[in-house]
């Protein structure tokens, strides 16, 4: 694969197996942010400066016929080739041609986001925000970070907080009013997310949750989060999530920091819970 059109005389010739490239591909996105302080290498992107970059998908999911999503055939190889020399816009045409546009960002999204590691009382939140309002300080998103719900109030033996879907009443009483106080501020909300640990006995919603994947709620044990299994996703939003969406949360931070693996092969769970998220928060 030659890029032509003579801006160049060195790296515009790619054959199948080279590994020279890398280096001039101008770089993708990342996967995750966890832990970064300052640059971070970014994965392969559509555009480089040699003209030719190379995507190689061989790793990736597929999604099956029935809407669902499986591993590769083993040994397959998969590579996407966009030679576009500088013509960058084409290439990133090419590339929404096989994967689809990206949906538009809401113009709310582009604005300034607060965010804070701290155990808000929801009346401490709300000072905060006229607080910012007096002083000239545009916001437009509000984010709650993981002390929305129960962190330090988890009855022992059910494990640690990290994992939550109860509000934690003693910091938002009235999660209701809190949430329709911040839309009133012109503020959309976005709460904190660290699903690894499953559905456990405590939450509000484990009863449901439990009936669902057919287990006995009386018998307390954990729901475990399986984003593979169809069941589990579907009870997952219809139980978990969209609730707290009719009661005014916006979107999810989905806070993943468990790795690559799941139950099924190659099925990174971190893509899947933002792709799922997206699709299914944007159902209306």
């Amino acid at each position: 694969m030659q890029a032509t059109g003579g801006w160049t005389h060195h790296r515009s010739t790619w054959r199948y197996g080279d590994d020279e490239l890398g280096p001039v591909n101008l770089g993708g996105t990342a996967r995750t942010l966890d832990e970064a302080d300052g640059a971070i290498p970014l994965e392969d992107g559509v555009l480089a400066a040699s003209g030719v970059a190379v995507l190689d998908d061989s790793r990736s999911f597929l999604f099956t016929p029935d809407g669902g999503f499986g591993s590769r055939e083993p040994g397959r190889c998969d590579l996407y080739v966009f030679a576009y020399n500088r013509d960058y816009d084409g290439a990133l045409a090419a590339f929404h041609a096989v994967s689809g546009a990206p949906p538009l960002l809401p113009r709310w999204a582009l604005g300034n986001w607060w965010s804070r590691y701290h155990d808000y009382h929801q009346d401490e939140y709300l000072a905060l925000t006229d607080r910012f309002a007096a002083e000239d300080l545009p916001f437009s998103v509000a984010v709650v970070d993981m002390d929305w719900h129960r962190v330090n109030s988890v009855p022992p033996g059910q494990g640690t907080g990290w994992t939550g879907y109860t509000w934690e009443r003693t910091l938002f009483p009235d999660p209701e009013a809190f949430l329709a106080g911040l839309h009133e501020r012109g503020l959309h909300t976005t709460l904190n997310l660290h699903p690894a640990d499953g559905v456990r006995s405590f939450e509000d919603a484990y009863p449901a949750m439990a009936h669902r994947m057919g287990v006995d709620p009386a018998s307390g044990t954990p729901v475990p989060f399986d984003i593979t299994d169809p069941a589990f996703v579907e009870a997952y939003f219809d139980v978990l999530h969209h609730p707290l969406e009719e009661a005014g949360v916006d979107l999810w931070w989905v806070d993943w920091q468990q790795g690559h693996f799941s139950r099924v092969r190659d099925v990174d769970p971190l893509w899947l819970l933002g792709f799922l998220t997206e699709l299914l928060t944007a159902r209306d």
